[in-house]
Formats: structure tokens, C-alpha cells, sequence
């Protein structure tokens, strides 16, 4: 088949990269997370990073393991599907001491006041 693949985001984007139809699972996610940090303003700038297993025993309701496949998982169990918390925000941002005389770059979830003894006037 030469047409583009129509299964859709299994991950928290709204859509997939544009691939061509095939068989099994679609490839991995590789667009940027993109998702907004709770305690500043930036945005995760990680490669996808939700968990979605390719193949899992599941018990269904007969008792039996059953095998199920990527594309059957989601629709099925979409519980299954594991959306893991962005780490810490790495952005490297300045700030300043009290008496703002200087000015350090940190990663922002580091951000603090900081004193660099030198006396305020």
C-alpha cells in the first residue's frame, strides 16, 4: 500500500508523523513533548516520552492471557497507555542576587535567591 498510515496518536500528541501504511505498530513517536512545566513557563523540550508498551499479556475477561498488538492495545486498554511525568524543567535562565550586583545563569528548576556578600547600600 503507498498511502499514508490513518491509525491515529497514541501518545498525548493530537497526531501522528506521516508514515506509510504498514503492518504490526506504528514507530515510535519522535516529535518534541512540548508540554508546559506546572512552576514555570517553558515547555518540556524532550522526544515524546510516554510509555506505550508494544506488546502486553493482558488478562481479559475469560481468564485468559491474550497478546495484543499496539495498534489493537489502545482502543482496547487504553488504560494501559502510561503518560510519564516531564522531568525538571532544564532551560538555563539568569538571576540575581539580593542586592542585584550579580547575575548567575542556572537550570530553572534550580532557581533560587541567592546572597553574593557583597554589602547592599
Amino acid at each position: 500500500c503507498l498511502e499514508n498510515c490513518k491509525i491515529p496518536s497514541f501518545c498525548h500528541h493530537p497526531n501522528r508523523e506521516v508514515h506509510k501504511c504498514h503492518f504490526n505498530t506504528c514507530p515510535p513517536c519522535k516529535q518534541i513533548c512540548g508540554q508546559k512545566y506546572e512552576n514555570c513557563s517553558h515547555m518540556c523540550q524532550l522526544l515524546c516520552h510516554d510509555i506505550i508498551p508494544s506488546i502486553l499479556p493482558i488478562q481479559t475477561k475469560n481468564n485468559k492471557n491474550q497478546i495484543f498488538y499496539l495498534d489493537d492495545l489502545v482502543s482496547k486498554f487504553p488504560e494501559q497507555v502510561i503518560q510519564v511525568n516531564c522531568p525538571p524543567c532544564q532551560v538555563k535562565i539568569s538571576i540575581s542576587c539580593y542586592g542585584n550586583h550579580q547575575v548567575k545563569t542556572v537550570k530553572c528548576n534550580n532557581k533560587s535567591n541567592f546572597s553574593c556578600e557583597n554589602k547592599c547600600n
